[in-house]
């Protein structure tokens, strides 16, 4: 047995050995490098953009390799860390493809005030029990970095000395449901979504927030994207849910909802359009409140409105425009002080 366990050891470090030979013979950056990092846009640490490994076939057989948001991870046998190394940054949308698409939602939007599209689903809060798990709070507070946007909000509407209190929601995809088809489905997809509404600006502001279908697109082997829509409760857009959540509390005065709020914006690509915008406007990547403001009949506008934090606000116009009426939408876009997080906010006035 003694003699087994020495000839394994052996064996063990030298595979060990060709294997770290075998990496650092490779011109692979496995150092920190400050010129790497990219800008903070995006509410969280600067990320170190990574490559690909430069390895080849004969020798990948001693290195595992585990995929990660931002990088690779290379397990090379006997050492305990991982070696990071540099890989291509993913595609984000540009503004040209955002300014197609919002334009293309905005198109939409008017279609449905003229009363040419047909009203979303009804759904009751009730239905908000089939698979969601819900966490209310009243008397809950603003992140501080709304504080002055709730002034503006107040203001728009000529309301003096508002209420800043709001009803904050928790919604956690996290429990058994029936699927469109009256399936019950007993793997949940860990979908959430966070929402602050304040009555007395008619204000819905969504906090941080991942779509149940995001979420199975997001796993490590995602089911295919046929199957998802029978892998989600029926009832699973934000926009449906803040919906259903305002016309609760607001009961019959629902039709005056005026504000659609996103805090804490990580997304890539709303976060390139965002950055896009502050360059072109004021040449630099954050821009404090009172930010930058758009109203639709502008490009920027229409571009944020093409961004995936938008889609909300396209979805709330188009599905209830027989309540909410006819409207002219403007944007605000600003970064948080000290956090430099992106916000949005849309002041869907009336026409």
């Amino acid at each position: 047995m003694v003699a087994i366990d020495t000839v394994l050891r052996t064996v063990g470090a030298a595979v060990t050995l060709v294997a770290t030979t075998a990496l650092f013979a490779y011109p692979v950056s496995h150092e920190f490098h400050e010129s790497a990092r990219v800008p903070d846009v995006f509410g969280h640490s600067p990320s170190t953009v990574w490559e690909p490994i430069n390895l080849s076939t004969a020798d990948t057989h001693h290195v595992k390799t585990l995929a990660l948001p931002f990088g690779r991870e290379y397990f090379i046998p006997g050492f305990s860390s991982p070696i990071w190394v540099k890989r291509a940054p993913p595609r984000v949308l540009t503004y040209d493809e955002a300014l197609c698409k919002g334009g293309n939602y905005w198109t939409q939007v008017q279609q449905a005030f003229d009363g040419n599209l047909p009203p979303g689903p009804a759904f009751s809060i009730q239905s908000a029990n089939n698979g969601w798990d819900i966490l209310k709070r009243e008397g809950g507070h603003l992140p501080p970095r709304w504080n002055d946007a709730f002034q503006t909000m107040a203001s728009a509407q000529g309301i003096t000395n508002p209420n800043p209190d709001t009803e904050y929601i928790e919604l956690d995809q996290g429990i058994f449901f029936k699927n469109r088809e009256g399936k019950r489905i007993t793997e949940p997809s860990d979908g959430f979504y966070n929402l602050h509404v304040i009555r007395d600006v008619a204000a819905i502001i969504s906090t941080d927030s991942l779509s149940p279908s995001a979420a199975l697109k997001k796993r490590r082997n995602p089911p295919p994207a046929a199957d998802i829509p029978n892998l989600i409760p029926p009832l699973n857009r934000l926009s449906d849910l803040q919906w259903v959540f305002w016309s609760d509390i607001a009961g019959n005065n629902v039709g005056r909802l005026r504000f659609l709020g996103r805090d804490h914006i990580v997304n890539d690509d709303t976060g390139a359009i965002v950055q896009y915008i502050f360059r072109a406007k004021k040449g630099v990547d954050m821009v404090p409140w009172p930010g930058l403001s758009f109203s639709i009949d502008t490009d920027e506008a229409k571009a944020l409105l093409g961004t995936p934090n938008s889609l909300n606000a396209v979805w709330l116009m188009t599905d209830r425009a027989a309540v909410l009426g006819r409207r002219r939408p403007v944007v605000t876009i600003w970064s948080a002080a000290l956090t430099n997080w992106i916000c949005m906010m849309w002041d869907l006035a009336p026409e």
